[in-house]
């Protein structure tokens, strides 16, 4: 498996990394704007991810703008609903986040921080990546 987190906090960042790194191979980018840069490259590449890990709010852009980018990305390709990146949102602020209101059929799960291991294996585990 191959996972972008992407995360502008360090410590939740780490947390992340830490947690997915026995699951796959991890790549990390601190805000919106690097994490769509770091999606687009590894899918033109041929390469692309099977998880991104987004926080909600980050500087630059933010999570829900950098997702609208990634479908973007996979529908200007071809990609089918099926064959989509599986993306985990991940926020301090709960499952009531507005900002998430417009975007809530492009993403798969959701996590509140602080990230908890057995939270984001099971997640992972409904998401048909372990």
């Amino acid at each position: 498996m191959k996972s972008l987190v992407v995360e502008d906090e360090i410590t939740s960042r780490l947390i992340l990394q830490k947690f997915l790194a026995n699951h796959s191979e991890v790549h990390v980018s601190s805000n919106g704007r690097e994490g769509l840069d770091a999606f687009k490259a590894a899918f033109d590449q041929g390469s692309p991810f099977d998880l991104v890990c987004m926080d909600v709010m980050m500087p630059e852009m933010d999570g829900p703008a950098a997702l609208v980018g990634i479908r973007a990305i996979e529908e200007g390709n071809g990609t089918g609903a099926g064959s989509r990146v599986k993306v985990l949102m991940t926020t301090g602020l709960g499952e009531t986040d507005s900002a998430l209101d417009n975007v809530r059929n492009l993403y798969d799960a959701i996590l509140t921080k602080p990230v908890r291991l057995n939270a984001l294996m099971e997640t992972l585990a409904l998401l048909g990546l372990t």
